[in-house]
Parts: C-alpha cells; structure tokens; sequence
C-alpha cells in the first residue's frame, strides 16, 4: 500500500518550513558550534554573548544580549558568569542605572571575537559556494523577509485570530533593524 495513502493526512514533515528551517539552522550551528567549542571551550550562549557584545562599538546590557540572542535571562546570566570568569568579558556598573551593569569584552574576549567570526565567515564562504552566490543572496533576503514578516506589528493578532497562541512564554521578538540583518552567529 501507498506509504501516504496509509497516512491520516496530507501533512509531510520534511515539506513544513519550520521543521526545514529548524534542521538547516541546527545543522550549520553545530558546524559552528564543533568549530568554537572545540578551540575555545566556549558554548553556543557564551559564542552569542561574545557575538554581541564584540559587534558593538558600545557597551550593552545583558538583558539586550539576551532579547537579541534569543536566550533565556538564566542562560544569558549563567554564559556572563562563565565568560567573565574566564577573562573573555567584564562588567561594569553603568553610570545612568547603579543597579545595572554594561558588558565588554576583554583584550582576549576580543581576540576569540576575531578568531570565531574568521572562522564563522569561512564556514559561511563555503555554504555560499555550495548553493551558489545568486541562491545565497535570495536566501538572505528571503530570511530577513521572514524575520520582519513574524516581528511585524499585527503578527500577534494574525495568531490569535487564528486560535494559536499570540506570544508563548519565553519567546522574545527582538526588532530587526530595516537597515542590517541581525545575525546571531551559531
């Protein structure tokens, strides 16, 4: 018998875009992730926060480095602690809010920033070449669509007229800018 005859629906998993866009990201962040932790020792989150704080010309919060890395308050402050005791990062008081503090990343902090978005850039280098430079170009635009597309100002109420949940617990929707794309670097 027919394997999709059998089934209950027409539904075919690997044809869902988000299970697609789940398996191409996991994929190449563990590419990633195998290149960083194996010569630094660093985690994803630790890698995000670096990311972050060294793509900036100012010192940031940690709760902006987690909004925009897309991790948890707890993981954010646990891969801070790591890192500052690891003399990748530091903290300072900021001077507006004495209760807050604003990340840095140290003189080694910066070195990995460096070595990890050479390698970053490389491993991104051959994927282009693999899809092609016309294909990868389309893929980055389609995806900075997409990311608009779920920050967009109505997304919400699309889903809750929808009967699906309009902002689950823990999700955070960072804004992208309209001029760069974000890129979180896994």
């Amino acid at each position: 018998m027919d394997q999709k005859k059998s089934r209950d629906s027409d539904f075919e998993l690997n044809d869902f875009m988000p299970y697609q866009l789940a398996v191409a990201a996991s994929r190449i962040s563990a590419l990633f992730a195998l290149t960083y932790s194996r010569e630094f020792g660093i985690t994803i989150a630790q890698w995000r926060v670096i990311a972050h704080v060294g793509g900036r010309a100012i010192k940031v919060s940690a709760n902006i480095v987690a909004a925009e890395a897309n991790l948890d308050k707890v993981k954010t402050s646990r891969a801070v602690a790591a890192l500052v005791a690891q003399g990748l990062l530091r903290q300072e008081r900021d001077p507006g809010d004495r209760r807050a503090y604003r990340l840095a990343l140290t003189a080694a902090g910066r070195r990995v920033y460096h070595a990890v978005v050479a390698r970053g850039t490389t491993i991104e280098r051959i994927v282009r070449d693999e899809i092609g430079h016309r294909d990868h170009a389309e893929l980055q635009r389609l995806l900075l669509k997409l990311r608009r597309a779920l920050d967009g100002s109505d997304i919400e109420e699309r889903f809750a007229a929808a009967g699906l949940p309009a902002s689950p617990s823990g999700v955070r929707r960072p804004r992208v800018p309209k001029n760069r794309p974000q890129h979180t670097g896994d």
